[in-house]
């Protein structure tokens, strides 16, 4: 088992039922053996209370073939096994989560915008340049010119401007409880 602990991607607080925060896919770029640690899931655990623990024999380690994809919920317990080889377990992590929920790597210091304003534009959406809707991204240039105004949207940051602006929601187009 795991010499770490096991956890779900929803640590910042209790996510809503019903909804989930993110979508994670380690793709295993070596083998994935018990030996080197194979990451550990816990089969059913997203339906879980949030204050349930797992227990060890409630584990599974996800043993594959290199070019393999493990594909689960963030809200799935995992965690990685001990790693009782000789060499490191080399995977590519990629979790796609909410546009209003911080991500888990901070996109814009492993990738600031001098070396962002080079990507292509889908790409910069993706890691966060862009609005995740009505103002959730914007910020405030500390560098900005005395005529600008003191909210800008991220794309800014990468010297380009949105394809559009999200609007805000009327009420209108807000669900009344039934």
């Amino acid at each position: 088992m795991a010499t770490g602990s096991y956890g779900a991607d929803d640590s910042g607080g209790v996510i809503p039922e019903g909804i989930e925060p993110q979508c994670n896919g380690i793709w295993a770029v070596e083998d994935f053996t018990e030996d080197n640690g194979a990451t550990h899931i816990v089969p059913g655990s997203h339906k879980w209370p949030f204050s349930r623990q797992a227990r060890r024999d409630e584990s599974i380690q996800a043993v594959m073939k290199a070019g393999s994809v493990l594909l689960y919920n963030g809200s799935v317990i995992h965690g990685g096994g001990e790693n009782r080889s000789d060499k490191p377990r080399k995977a590519l992590n990629v979790t796609y989560a909410l546009g209003w929920l911080r991500q888990e790597e901070n996109q814009y210091l492993s990738c600031p915008p001098e070396i962002a304003r080079n990507f292509d534009q889908e790409l910069t959406d993706l890691i966060g340049y862009s609005f995740g809707n009505y103002s959730l991204g914007f910020y405030t240039d500390p560098l900005k010119a005395p005529e600008r105004s003191d909210i800008v949207p991220p794309e800014a940051a990468l010297g380009r401007f949105p394809r559009e602006i999200p609007k805000m929601a009327t009420t209108d187009a807000v669900a009344e409880p039934s």
